[in-house]
This record gives structure tokens, sequence and C-alpha cells, in this order.
């Protein structure tokens, strides 16, 4: 008999003069099976907490990101994307751009978020987007001239582009499918009164 269960049972089969120490082995045992059996819950909801929080991650954005140098905007993308596509292992390619913008409500609320934007003709990305949206649809994409997507001067006669916002972010300004809002980027536009904010 090994030594850990002979000691183990000398214990828990204590005479009735050691009836302490059978209540206090009693007690001990259960009190570690309690405690592994709550680092067991403790670690499978960690598991299943980070395995959901990397799908979301990994569903919205790309497994690898292709840069330049100098953070300047990649001429000649579709070459790029059709090198990186031949690739062994290589499932799919996107192109897609980052920026950091203001968000302004008609009622005067401002909050501050990354405009991304993705090749409307790609049908993986479309897909993609789909699969993560719980109101509205996509259909404006379809019909949406690239070309008037900067203001003029007067702001009032800015085009409508269709957009696709976040949940927390429409939650937290009060959006609904259908409304409006203004984005503010960084970088500067010449204009004929002097240089003046992308919006």
């Amino acid at each position: 008999m090994p030594f850990e269960l002979f000691l183990a049972l000398r214990y828990l089969r204590s005479r009735r003069r050691r009836k302490l120490a059978r209540t206090t082995a009693l007690v001990a045992v259960l009190g570690i099976a309690t405690g592994v059996g709550a680092l067991i819950v403790a670690l499978a909801l960690a598991n299943g907490f980070r395995d959901e929080i990397q799908n979301k991650i990994l569903r919205g954005t790309a497994h690898l990101t292709v840069m330049r140098r100098d953070n300047q905007p990649i001429e000649n993308w579709e070459e790029v994307k059709a090198k990186l596509a031949a690739v062994p292992g290589v499932t799919d390619t996107g192109a897609s751009s980052y920026s950091g913008v203001l968000v302004t409500t008609t009622g005067g609320g401002v909050e501050y978020a990354v405009l991304r934007g993705f090749d409307a003709r790609s049908p993986a990305s479309l897909t993609s987007l789909r699969s993560a949206l719980t109101a509205g649809s996509l259909d404006q994409l379809n019909n949406w001239d690239s070309s008037h997507a900067i203001c003029p001067v007067a702001v009032d006669r800015c085009p409508i582009v269709p957009a696709v916002m976040g949940q927390e972010l429409a939650k937290r300004m009060n959006l609904h499918v259908g409304d409006r809002v203004q984005l503010t980027g960084g970088a500067e536009r010449t204009t004929p009164i002097g240089p003046a904010p992308r919006i």
C-alpha cells in the first residue's frame, strides 16, 4: 500500500478518541476538492472568454497586415494583393485602410472612432461584413459612387456615404439605422479659404 494512501486511511478511519482528527481530515479533503473544482471552472470560463474574444478580433481584423514603412498608402495595391494571394497557405486577401476620425451627430454628440475602408468589390469582405451585421443591409454599398467622398466647403452639401458602425459606438451615440453622422479626419485638404480637415 502506498504511504500516502496509508496515511489518508489512518486519519479517515481513526478511532473515536481521534474524532477531531477524522473531522479535520474530512474538512481538509472537502476544502481541497472545492478549491480544485473552482479552479477548473475558472479556467474553463477564461478559455471560453479568450476564444470568444479571439474570434471577434480575427473576424474584424486581418490575420496579417502589410504596410509601407513610411505609413503611406500602397499605390500598387492590386499587384501586392495578387502576389500575396499566390503565397501557399493564403486563403484570402483584401485591401483596406484605417484612419482615426471624429464622429459627430446632429444632436452634438462627439466620439473618436477608427474608420476602416475596404474594397466593396471583394466578395469575401462583403460576406464577412454581412455575417457581423445586426441591423440594416449592405445594399447601398453597391450603388455608391466613391468619386464624391470628400465634401465641398459647404458641409451641408456633403454627399451621403453609406457606412457600417459598430454596435457599441452606435449605443454610446444613440444612433440607429438611417441616422446621419459627420466624420472629420485628421488629414488636411486645400480649399479656396485655406487648409481644412477632410469631412
